[in-house]
């Protein structure tokens, strides 16, 4: 599982979790959270989330990595 700090990235909506283990800077083995992902979410930058990738490769239009989201702020998600 990664734990990070949501930091968006470009004007699609997207982002990355920044690591601490990192000093929160960019690195490549950071996890990708689709624009989906954020929007479905309501999710902000600065939002500390837990995600792990999940299987099954591509998204139903053919596009980036799947992410299931565990915890947003130590909270879960749905609720």
């Amino acid at each position: 599982m990664n734990v990070g700090i949501l930091e968006m990235v470009g004007q699609k909506g997207g982002g990355f979790l920044r690591r601490r283990e990192t000093g929160y800077q960019p690195n490549q083995r950071d996890q990708s959270i689709p624009a989906a992902v954020v929007r479905q979410f309501n999710l902000r930058p600065g939002d500390e989330i837990a995600a792990e990738p999940t299987r099954g490769g591509r998204g139903r239009r053919g596009g980036g990595p799947q992410v299931q989201i565990h915890t947003v702020n130590g909270q879960d998600p749905a609720s």
